[in-house]
């Protein structure tokens, strides 16, 4: 990897005239990718095969960036070092200890990854010289994720619709959902890799129904519908499994169904 600039929280390291560099004599090397899973196995009495009866992973990605003044911008050629001002307002935009924000890494076939996270960071002094700083980057999770798939369907009852898993991570991810019905009754919509049915009653035409995935929070453009009565609590998932990705939605009544996700992607830099 030999990309120069970054995003964070919307602004990039370039905004404030800095370049991602080397310091000490540092090659290229390994670097994290969201797939350091760790295996947990143990061998059977009598057996000398190893079983695998669980895996995991152990941490979330991290990795370690250097910066300093990029010395083709404004006179930094011959003025190289950060003031305590110039320092404290890097430090202040990466530093964040109330939220996690999003960071791309600006690199060609980067275009449309991203990960969520926060920096840490040290200078690096050259006598009383501040000449940069080296950060560590911390996600919320082991890998990234692309930006968000948008899908729109036009359903008539009992006919399903599929959707393909642009995931690069086995298992399940919750989407948000978003159903505008089209006649009356009880809302069912099933997926034929889940043994698990979504039901919300007591529906009418016309009515929306907004499920958001990551807080699991439900609600309708009708203030009177009674969803903690009303839906099982049951939500729609969209399983990935290596080589197998797709998932079959049947909704049991006419109505358009927006569904949006966020897939993860294993990938470092």
């Amino acid at each position: 990897m030999y990309a120069v600039d970054f995003e964070f929280d919307g602004r990039r390291l370039s905004d404030f005239g800095c370049v991602l560099t080397t310091f000490n004599g540092m090659e290229n090397g390994p670097v994290p990718s969201g797939a350091d899973v760790v295996f947990n196995i143990a061998t059977t009495s009598g057996s000398d095969i190893y079983n695998v009866f669980a895996t995991n992973y152990d941490s979330p990605y991290s990795t370690t960036l250097s910066i300093c003044k990029d010395p083709c911008v404004g006179d930094n050629a011959t003025n190289p070092y950060f003031t305590p001002r110039e320092a404290s307002a890097i430090q202040s935009w990466l530093c964040r200890r109330t939220q996690y924000c999003k960071f791309k890494i600006l690199e060609d076939g980067y275009e449309d990854i991203y990960w969520m996270g926060w920096f840490s960071s040290q200078q690096y002094m050259l006598g009383s010289h501040i000449a940069g700083f080296e950060v560590t980057f911390t996600a919320d999770a082991p890998y990234g994720y692309l930006e968000d798939i948008s899908l729109h369907y036009t359903c008539t009852a009992n006919t399903g619709f599929n959707v393909d898993s642009m995931s690069y991570e086995e298992g399940y991810v919750i989407p948000n959902i978003v159903i505008t019905c089209k006649a009356a009754g009880n809302f069912q919509l099933t997926n034929n890799r889940d043994d698990k049915i979504t039901k919300i009653d007591n529906c009418t035409n016309g009515e929306v129904i907004t499920i958001d995935g990551k807080t699991l929070y439900i609600s309708s453009s009708r203030a009177s519908h009674d969803l903690a009565i009303d839906f099982n609590f049951l939500y729609p998932r969209i399983f990935n499994k290596y080589g197998d990705t797709k998932n079959t939605f049947t909704p049991n009544m006419a109505c358009t169904i927006d569904v949006t996700y966020t897939p993860a992607i294993k990938v470092g830099f």
